[in-house]
C-alpha cells in the first residue's frame, strides 16, 4: 500500500488532537496523588512497551541489522551519563513530599 503525504498529515493531526485531549484533564485537576501518578505512569509505560514491540517486530522483517543498531543507540542514549536523559531530576508531586505522612500519598 502506497502511503501519501496527505495520509501522513491526517494521521499526524489526529495524533496531535489525541495528545491534546489526553492533557485536558490536567486543566481541572491540580493535585494528583502519587498512587494515581504511578497508575498513569504504569499505563503509559505499558502502551509504550507494546508500541515498541510492534515497531521492532515490523522492522525486523524489513532490515534486522538497522533495528539492532537503533536499539543499541537508544540504549546508549538512555544509559549514558552524558546522554539524552542525564541530569533529569525525577518529578515530585506537590501533594506528596518526603515530609508528608504515610497514607496521604
Amino acid at each position: 500500500m502506497e502511503v501519501g503525504i496527505v495520509y501522513v498529515f491526517v494521521a499526524a493531526v489526529i495524533t496531535a488532537v489525541a495528545t491534546g485531549l489526553g492533557a485536558l484533564p490536567f486543566v481541572f485537576v491540580r493535585n494528583i496523588s502519587s498512587w494515581w501518578l504511578g497508575v498513569a505512569n504504569a499505563a503509559a509505560g505499558g502502551l509504550m512497551l507494546g508500541a515498541s514491540h510492534s515497531l521492532i517486530a515490523e522492522g525486523t522483517k524489513l532490515a534486522p541489522d538497522r533495528v539492532l543498531i537503533g536499539i543499541l543507540l537508544g540504549l546508549a542514549a538512555i544509559s549514558s551519563p552524558t546522554g539524552s536523559f542525564a541530569g533529569a531530576a525525577p518529578s515530585t508531586s506537590p501533594t506528596c513530599t518526603a515530609t508528608a505522612p504515610p497514607r496521604r500519598c
